[in-house]
């Protein structure tokens, strides 16, 4: 039993202001670089070349190859951003078997991925000689099967080649329809849906021994992707978490009118309990779980400046974590029981108050292609917890929506995410609405190429809400914490308003995460407030 309304806060399910953006594969343009240019509206970096960690480096070939090549970033030769990779490569002179001397560097994704089916043009891509070179580039796209079994084994290989773009010192960009990526042995047209990665060749035209340097930079996909901006989009929640050092004794009612304010007239609390390295804890009094060293007041204080200020409380579950091997049914048992009780407690305390409106299903999946939910076997009995979790808080006498807030990793490509979303959402009818973790604020992402991320993977995942009769919303990440040696932050209002008129293109629930980052003199709070009340 799906609930339709509460109060004003679910919503109308959302409308697509922009039907264009969902994610096919339009037939791939036979047009020239110069067309292509002309066409290209959005951009997404596949690779800045400005960070040196694991995400974003490329590897080097095996064997003799790895041996005579030297990748860095380099800080001094650059297009834009803060580095470049610089590639210095050792030619022997002597091709084995009377093969081609090619030394190559490759790159294939995870998590985060793009996807380059998404209003396809082309590539572009930056690259600087050290010097004049008749050495021929080799640019290669790396296919995976249609099933997208993570084996990086056997991928299929589209092939680019050009004698022109080395042979000058200065930056040249090289732009690259996709029709031009022609199939080796044989493979057929090209499928952009499964693009897993990328190679960068350079082959000795010479065959004479020599060492040769050459820079890449600003590697882009185009796109033809043209969105269209909502004028009115807005936060309608907030996710708060409860920390016991600076929440203890928090009054919320400041906060909360400040929130209601500017619109925001719900809270959604992310966990009921938390667990470190003193033991276990609960965010409210009274409860029979076992093993708890510590028992907050904090939601019973939420409750208070709520009702002081209309502001409206979704209830967080259990803090608990999913197993690391997915069919391990007994944690799932395990973790459903202790949800129970949680529930029977909070019902108890607050299912009278005028303020409650929901529970949330605290424990959060991902769709990611590490520790993931990869096997369908895996996906049902995660959609039979959540499933079995919300039936059981629906069972209660007083009917509260459920809610879930899964994690956009961008694990697969876009339509492999929706069938992922909707085989869950087919089994999970108690459920009412899915929060989307947007993850934009992680992984040293350029907020520009959310535009094309974001809109090509909301609309796969509001598909899928839509075919089960799920409210689509947003949670929109207020942070920026990267991977590549980079502090903790918040983001400005610039960056903020981009990703609330993203999301606004497809719901009007749109959440954010979180208290800690947004509120009165914290982050872009005070900014988007003066933008809302001009």
């Amino acid at each position: 039993m799906r609930i339709r309304s509460i109060g004003i806060y679910i919503l109308a399910i959302a409308f697509l202001v922009n039907p264009s953006a969902g994610n096919s594969q339009s037939a791939i343009l036979k047009e020239e670089p110069a067309t292509i240019k002309a066409k290209t509206v959005s951009t997404k970096f596949i690779n800045t070349f400005d960070y040196d960690c694991d995400y974003f480096m490329m590897k080097k070939g095996m064997g003799y190859m790895a041996a005579n090549t030297v990748l860095s970033i380099d800080p001094e030769i650059k297009y834009q951003g803060i580095g470049s990779l610089k590639c210095k490569f050792g030619f022997v002179g002597s091709p084995h078997k009377e093969e081609a001397e090619i030394i190559t560097v490759s790159k294939t994704w995870g998590n985060y991925r793009p996807d380059l089916s998404f209003h396809p043009l082309g590539i572009s891509l930056w690259v600087k000689s050290s010097t004049p070179s008749g050495n021929k580039l080799i640019i290669n796209l790396l296919q995976q099967n249609e099933n997208y079994t993570l084996s990086n084994e056997s991928l299929k290989v589209y092939t680019f080649t050009s004698t022109a773009d080395l042979g000058k010192t200065d930056w040249q960009q090289v732009v690259i329809p996709y029709s031009w990526f022609k199939g080796q042995d044989g493979n057929a047209d090209i499928n952009l849906r499964r693009i897993v990665g990328y190679e960068f060749g350079i082959e000795n035209t010479s065959k004479k021994p020599h060492d040769f340097t050459v820079n890449f930079d600003s590697f882009q996909q185009l796109t033809s992707f043209k969105p269209v901006f909502p004028k009115s989009a807005k936060f309608s929640s907030i996710f708060i978490q409860l920390h016991a050092k600076p929440h203890e004794h928090l009054d919320w009612t400041e906060t909360f009118k400040a929130y209601k304010e500017v619109g925001i007239d719900t809270v959604i609390i992310q966990q009921a309990t938390r667990h470190d390295k003193t033991g276990s804890i609960t965010n409210y009094q009274g409860t029979k779980l076992p093993h708890i060293v510590k028992q907050h007041r904090m939601i019973e204080n939420v409750f208070e400046a709520a009702n002081k200020t209309g502001m409206k409380v979704v209830l967080g579950l259990n803090a608990g974590k999913y197993p690391v091997k997915k069919s391990d049914t007994a944690v799932y048992e395990k973790l459903l029981e202790t949800n129970k009780i949680i529930v029977d407690e909070l019902y108890e305390k607050f299912s009278d108050d005028r303020m409650m409106v929901g529970w949330y299903i605290s424990e959060e999946f991902h769709d990611g292609s590490w520790r993931g939910w990869w096997k369908p076997e895996d996906a049902y009995l995660l959609a039979d917890y959540n499933e079995r979790v919300a039936a059981y808080a629906k069972a209660k006498p007083k009917k509260f929506l459920v809610a879930i807030a899964p994690a956009l990793w961008r694990g697969r490509p876009a339509d492999m995410t929706y069938t992922f979303y909707k085989r869950i959402l087919e089994k999970t009818p108690s459920v009412d609405i899915l929060y989307l973790q947007d993850c934009a604020g992680r992984r040293n992402i350029i907020n520009d190429d959310l535009v094309v991320d974001l809109s090509n993977y909301f609309a796969m995942v509001k598909k899928a809400c839509d075919e089960t009769g799920v409210q689509f919303g947003v949670d929109i990440e207020s942070f920026t914490k990267g991977n590549c040696k980079t502090t903790y932050g918040t983001k400005s209002w610039e960056e903020l308003k981009l990703l609330v008129n993203i999301a606004g293109m497809y719901t009007k629930n749109i959440s954010q995460f979180s208290w800690a980052s947004f509120r009165p003199g914290v982050g872009a709070f005070d900014d988007y407030r003066r933008q809302l009340l001009k």
